[in-house]
């Protein structure tokens, strides 16, 4: 996939949408709502690599402990 499809698609989309969106209140809400749930996407997926580099940790410091 070229690495310009995404950002074009998006693009388009946010055009299709502002479009059937007329009242500039609405869009700006559209807009923040996304943008939190963008936020808030960001926030769960660093927590996830964050628990999952702790329980790796955990995991080695076990088996450097305790041998096989």
């Amino acid at each position: 996939m070229d690495c310009c499809n995404l950002p074009i698609a998006i693009s388009v989309a946010a055009c299709a949408i502002a479009n059937q969106v007329q009242d500039n209140a609405d869009l700006v809400l559209l807009a923040t709502v996304l943008s939190q749930l963008s936020s808030t996407l960001g926030t769960i997926a660093a927590q996830r690599d964050l628990c999952k580099e702790k329980a790796d940790t955990n995991e080695k410091a076990v088996t450097e402990v305790v041998p096989p």
